[in-house]
Formats: C-alpha cells, structure tokens, sequence
C-alpha cells in the first residue's frame, strides 16, 4: 500500500492504493462519477449524430413538448395540408380534423395509416 497525492480536475486529490483497490475521498468519488456520466452522454449524442437519421427540428418539438396534439405537429413539419394527408393516408379529413382539435380517438388501423403517410413512428402519434 501506498500514500501519494494526485492533480485531479486542476485540484490536488489525496488517494491511497493497493493492487485491488483505490480509495479515493468522497468529493473526487462523486466528481469523477460525473465526469463519467458526462462522458456517456457525450458518446450517445456522438452516436446520435453519426446515425443518418431526420431529426425533428427543435420549434415542432417545442409544440409537441407544449401540448399540441402530435398528427397536427408532424402534419405542418411535412408541409401537408389536411387534404394532402388524407389523400396520402386514405383517413378522412374530419378524422385528421378531430384527432388535430382533440375529442376523436383513432384506432390502431388509423394510427397506422398516419404514421406511414407522415413518415413517423405509430407511437410518435400518440399523446401521453
């Protein structure tokens, strides 16, 4: 075993060690925790990035964040018009109209339709 200090995030760190173990002092534990959980996250955006995937621009998601039903969202960031998507999906434009207002439930099949037509996940569509 053996005492020594070390130069951790610009701070000295006091640290003992063995061959099977390192103890380190509770402040630079919980720093380097941190630096790790950065890290992960730094990894996955990488990994989001790399993948050629469209992504939604961040103003339809602020919409879908505040509320605003999901088909109408997605519908506006395609540039479809009601009747463009009904045309496309084979739903009814008062089928579209009442799931964008609110009050209308959509069955499986319908939900499916949309999301093909507008390019999105089923579960995409749906509001939680």
């Amino acid at each position: 075993m053996w005492d020594t200090a070390e130069t951790f995030i610009g701070k000295t760190t006091f640290w003992i060690a063995t061959m099977e173990t390192v103890t380190l002092d509770r402040k630079t534990y919980n720093e380097l925790v941190e630096a790790k959980r950065d890290l992960e996250d730094i990894l996955a955006f990488d990994r989001a990035v790399a993948v050629a995937e469209e992504g939604l621009p961040h103003a339809f998601m602020k919409q879908l964040i505040d509320g605003q039903a999901p088909v109408l969202v997605f519908r506006r960031w395609r540039a479809f018009t009601v009747s463009d998507l009904s045309r496309k999906s084979g739903v009814s434009e008062d089928i579209i109209e009442g799931l964008e207002k609110g009050g209308v439930w959509p069955t499986v099949e319908t939900l499916q339709a949309l999301s093909n037509a507008l390019d999105v996940q089923m579960d995409d569509l749906v509001q939680t």
